[in-house]
């Protein structure tokens, strides 16, 4: 999946179809563009070149009172991943989880490549010296790597709910038949 975020209309399909009936608490396209537009407001003084390969995951929904804690209810919200291209950012992942009502929410820092670290800091006047240009020039800048590793992780995220969920069904079949 890769969906430019100036495109809600497709984003607002994709996500319909990923929530299901779900409306309470999960994400919206008017949501991933804020966070878009977000991670985009954090990148400032980051060169254009190097804005590309940023990535933010967030998490829809507001956190709720205690009172919904206190009896166990969980909620269906939608993690969804965006990442920076040199066109601008794309949503890229999208996962439905069930969280209880008090855990946090919105988007984690942008992850950003090691020159766009530099930037930061040479924008925030930190003087870089050459044993930190050099630590930052040899982390390996393979973006395409690094993001398929975080959409592996998210992957076996997916691929373990979807594990308890088959035993959860299984169990319960079991009871009814034994």
């Amino acid at each position: 999946m890769k969906i430019n975020v100036s495109n809600t209309a497709k984003i607002q399909t994709a996500l319909d179809a990923f929530n299901g009936r779900a409306t309470a608490h999960t994400a919206d396209a008017a949501e991933v563009a804020a966070a878009a537009e977000k991670a985009e407001a954090a990148l400032a003084g980051v060169k254009l070149r190097n804005r590309r390969g940023a990535v933010v995951n967030a998490l829809s929904g507001q956190r709720l009172s205690n009172a919904y804690a206190r009896k166990g209810y969980r909620v269906i919200r939608t993690a969804y991943t965006l990442q920076r291209f040199a066109s601008g950012w794309f949503l890229v992942d999208l996962m439905t989880v069930k969280c209880y009502p008090t855990e946090k929410t919105g988007s984690s820092p942008v992850r950003v490549s090691p020159a766009a670290a530099a930037d930061i800091l040479a924008a925030a006047g930190v003087e870089v010296d050459t044993d930190l240009q050099d630590f930052l020039n040899s982390i390996p800048t393979d973006d395409d790597n690094w993001i398929a590793q975080e959409n592996k992780r998210m992957q076996d995220k997916r691929d373990a709910e979807a594990k308890k969920k088959q035993q959860e069904a299984d169990e319960f079949l079991a009871e009814i038949f034994a």
